[in-house]
């Protein structure tokens, strides 16, 4: 599955320049929207009341490592191996 990139086909909750997941940019990641609310949208959809910090910290900073010119590679990781 695709998500890097991808326009959604759902709920874009509003975001600005809106992807499933936005390289370089979680404030318009549908992933990090849906798991940073509680309530309509939500992800995990059942089971869970609180947001989880933590994980959602560790999305944040995975979505930033992503570099939007390289199509979502990791950032500094293409042309950047030493021989």
């Amino acid at each position: 599955m695709k998500a890097v990139g991808v326009k959604p086909l759902h709920a874009t909750f509003e975001l600005p320049e809106v992807k499933l997941i936005a390289p370089g940019h979680p404030e318009r990641s549908v992933l990090f929207a849906r798991m940073s609310r509680r309530g309509s949208g939500q992800m995990p959809q059942l089971a869970t009341a609180i947001v989880d910090d933590k994980a959602l910290a560790v999305v944040r900073e995975w979505i930033e490592s992503l570099d939007p010119q390289a199509g979502g590679a990791l950032a500094g990781t293409l042309n950047s191996r030493q021989p």
